[in-house]
């Protein structure tokens, strides 16, 4: 079992077209993500958004 204190995590939200979005904020709440823990919204489709995603980790986990 990995340790997130060490690891780091985030939390990617893949949106759909036409699904119902909700703000990060209000995502973070809902999986009662650790305080600090990025939600951050993205397409699966698109590259530069999978990138960004990526780079959140990546900056997360450093920080950590």
């Amino acid at each position: 079992m990995w340790d997130e204190m060490a690891v780091g995590a985030i939390s990617a939200v893949n949106c759909f077209d036409g699904a119902e979005r909700h703000d990060p904020e209000t995502i973070a709440i809902a999986l009662d993500l650790d305080p600090g823990t990025p939600a951050v919204l993205c397409d699966v489709r698109n590259r530069e958004s999978v990138k960004d995603v990526l780079i959140t980790l990546i900056e997360h986990s450093m920080s950590r």
